[in-house]
């Protein structure tokens, strides 16, 4: 099978593993909504992966596709952080069904995305290139599954070996969820070690080294400096950077709580790069010094991830 026709399938295959997720209910097994949800965090991640390690290269280099490759690098960037945003306790909580609701609207324009790319490179690459590139996003996306065997020697295809494994990945994700449930403990950490080996965002750095960091548009302009972290208390993780705008020395300033997986830091800036200009800033959700900010309301937490999702 060519690449085109693999990705068109993987399509297919991601958005009915997401109306999986939203049928599943709370529980144990395999039907589960967390089960559910790995499912299709893993292999939306894979996917992404795939696409960059065989399609980016040869496709970012062309002038005629190098704006759309970089417009969907960063589109992949923002659906890890979702994925990693909702990778959570509560998935039957109504806020979540939401959230998630919201990232199958962002995996629809980015289906449209991959296939306007598609579009534009078919020209460029001859059918036994597209068969050939087929094996390499074959290959990728089984690279990725953990514990894999070098398949080549064992005589076995890339498109059987990636059936075989996914299905053992499954399992054994399946009864290591459900042993760490009878077991009484947290699966958190693996699943963070996971995070380590499929998402190239995710980095540990000190809490003293971000605080008073400047934050730029994606001009480069200054607008403002993190100030503090929210911190979710059950899963421990930043859940939001506060950003300080305007005043003088604090006072008239306003602040903007930013998801934060939507700051990129960039060394030429010495900072965090927020993608969107200093402007639009106006719309965004804010508090004053004064006020509190009700973080416990879904409404008030949609309406942040809501406005820093790409459009």
């Amino acid at each position: 099978m060519d690449i085109w026709a693999q990705i068109e399938s993987d399509h297919e295959e991601l958005k009915g593993l997401g109306k999986d997720v939203l049928k599943s209910m709370d529980g144990e097994g395999p039907a589960s909504r967390d089960n559910q949800f790995d499912l299709f965090d893993t292999k939306l991640r894979r996917h992404l992966a795939a696409v960059e390690d065989v399609i980016f290269p040869p496709l970012e280099k062309q002038q005629a596709t190098s704006a759309t490759v970089h417009e969907i690098e960063q589109h992949h960037k923002s659906m890890r952080r979702d994925l990693s945003w909702l990778d959570r306790p509560g998935k039957n909580e109504k806020d979540w069904t939401q959230s998630f609701e919201v990232v199958l609207e962002q995996l629809d324009r980015l289906c449209s995305r991959h296939e306007t790319l598609i579009s534009q490179a078919k020209p460029m690459i001859a059918e036994k290139d597209g068969l050939s590139l087929g094996d390499r996003y074959t290959r990728a996306k089984l690279k990725r599954i953990p514990g894999s065997w070098d398949w080549n020697k064992i005589g076995i295809g890339a498109g059987t070996a990636l059936g075989i494994a996914a299905v053992g990945a499954a399992a054994v994700a399946g009864a290591k969820r459900y042993q760490r449930g009878r077991d009484g403990h947290s699966g958190d950490a693996d699943d963070f070690e996971l995070r380590l080996q499929t998402d190239e965002t995710v980095r540990l750095i000190s809490s003293e080294k971000v605080e008073g960091t400047k934050v730029v548009d994606r001009s480069g302009e200054e607008i403002g400096k993190v100030v503090s972290f929210m911190v979710d208390k059950y899963t421990g993780r930043v859940a939001y950077a506060v950003l300080q705008f305007g005043g003088v020395m604090g006072l008239g300033a306003h602040y903007y709580p930013l998801p934060w997986p939507v700051l990129d830091y960039e060394t030429k800036h010495d900072g965090y790069v927020l993608n969107l200009e200093k402007a639009d800033l106006k719309n965004a959700p804010s508090f004053k010094k004064d006020e509190t900010p009700d973080f416990d309301d879904a409404g008030y937490r949609r309406d942040i991830l809501v406005f820093y999702r790409p459009s």
